[in-house]
């Protein structure tokens, strides 16, 4: 369901923000914290805290991953990128390498890689090469939703780019359709939506590494801080925290 992955996306962020295309968690569809992302976004999104980038492209379902930041990720173990791949490009070994005995996507290499997506093409993001959906205006970027439309994008080389929330109205309609207060905030990196909080305990989702040790309450709005050890991890098979 597009609402389910929307909150995961969300602030919230869970374990795919500062990850690799194979870290654990909701993906993309959207985010808020940190650089970039969308707040419901079709593309996926990016950030989440600390510079993170989390997942970039992709559809509803989730993104592709995104470059590394510093905030703490469950990812994948490996000896090999040959242990990272998960299929066809994108995300074959030749996109993949195992540093330090994670793995670590390392971007799309053309337009042709993110065809199987779609109407996607690979485009620069947060330092990264990542797929993006196409677009030659505004009109093709976004959907109906009024903290995912024309205006919380620009279209960029023919890729859209989702540039966060305008005014707090977008955020009000977010919180609307997941039963959660949001606010539009700037914790570095740009404006995006984010649940709001009095503490930490606020932002759980009371599962592991989405626990209140995993987040801060920073100006009343839920940062995510990362996995704090493999054990947020474990459920997921062989990942650990980095």
């Amino acid at each position: 369901m597009r609402v389910y992955s929307l909150v995961l996306g969300l602030g919230v962020l869970c374990l795919s923000c500062g990850s690799d295309g194979d870290s654990a968690g909701a993906g993309g569809t959207a985010a808020s914290g940190g650089q970039g992302g969308g707040a419901g976004s079709e593309q996926g999104g990016s950030g989440g805290g600390s510079g993170a980038s989390g997942g970039s492209s992709g559809n509803t379902s989730g993104g592709s991953g995104g470059s590394g930041g510093s905030v703490p990720a469950c990812l994948r173990a490996c000896s090999t990128a040959a242990d990272c791949a998960m299929g066809s490009a994108p995300y074959d070994a030749a996109h993949y390498a195992c540093e330090g005995g994670v793995c670590r996507w390392q971007g799309c290499k053309g337009d042709s890689d993110c065809a199987a997506l779609g109407n996607y093409v690979c485009r620069e993001r947060d330092g990264l090469a990542q797929c993006v959906k196409g677009c030659s205006s505004l009109g093709d970027c976004g959907s109906d939703a009024l903290y995912d439309d024309a205006d919380n994008y620009s279209c960029t080389d023919g890729g859209c780019i989702y540039r966060g929330c305008n005014r707090e109205a977008e955020c009000d309609a977010l919180g609307a359709d997941v039963g959660q207060p949001y606010t539009c905030a700037d914790l570095g990196g740009g404006s995006f939506c984010f649940p709001e909080c009095v503490t930490a305990s606020d932002c759980s989702l009371g599962q592991p590494g989405l626990m209140d040790r995993n987040y801060e309450c920073d100006q009343g709005v839920c940062r995510y801080t990362g996995c704090v050890g493999d054990s947020d991890c474990a459920s997921l098979g062989n990942f650990v925290c980095r």
